[in-house]
Formats: C-alpha cells, structure tokens, sequence
C-alpha cells in the first residue's frame, strides 16, 4: 500500500523517536541534542512530497548524524516505490485520449 505523506511524516515521527531514545540510552545524544533534534524535525514540516520529507531528513543528516539509518531507510523505500509501475486502469478510468487495444 502507498503511504501518503502525512502518513509518512507520522511513521518517520515514531521512528526518529525511537531513535532519540535509543540515542539517550546509550549516550550518543544529549538531552540538549535531542530535543534539538525533534525541535528541527517539527520546524521543517510539512513536507508537500515525497521528495520533500527526503530533503527534511537528508537537512537532518548533516546536523545528526544518528538519523543516516532512519534517511537510508527511507531513501531506499522511497526509490522503490519509484519503480513500480503505474497501476492499470479499468477502462471507464482511462485518462482522456487514452484507449485500450482489444
């Protein structure tokens, strides 16, 4: 199933949450840090795309570099879903000027 980007913005909330926690817990992150870290997430949203939550988290890379895993992740769902082909429309949805060949 396709995610839309609020929904997007919400999984890669509770996962960089997840992540500031872990940080905390093994002392990679100060407290300062962290909530630095969600107080830069929080202030670039809304991203308006797919593209533009890639962008939030590569801005958040280059200040943190605990959120590499979380951009990789996300980098490597975001390419996948580029490849997938366009889904097949039955044909009283076919896009104007479009026919099927039968």
């Amino acid at each position: 199933m396709v995610e839309s980007v609020s929904e997007e913005e919400e999984q890669i909330k509770k996962q960089l949450v997840k992540l500031i926690i872990e940080g905390l817990r093994a002392n990679i992150l100060s407290v300062e840090q962290a909530q630095g870290l969600a107080r830069d997430y929080l202030a670039l949203l809304p991203a308006k795309s797919k593209e533009g939550l890639l962008d939030i988290l590569k801005k958040l890379v280059e200040k943190y570099a605990l959120v590499v895993r979380l951009y990789d992740d996300f980098a490597t769902k975001y390419q996948s879903l580029e490849r997938v082909p366009a889904r097949l429309y039955p044909e009283d949805e076919l896009p104007k000027n479009q026919h099927l060949n039968k």
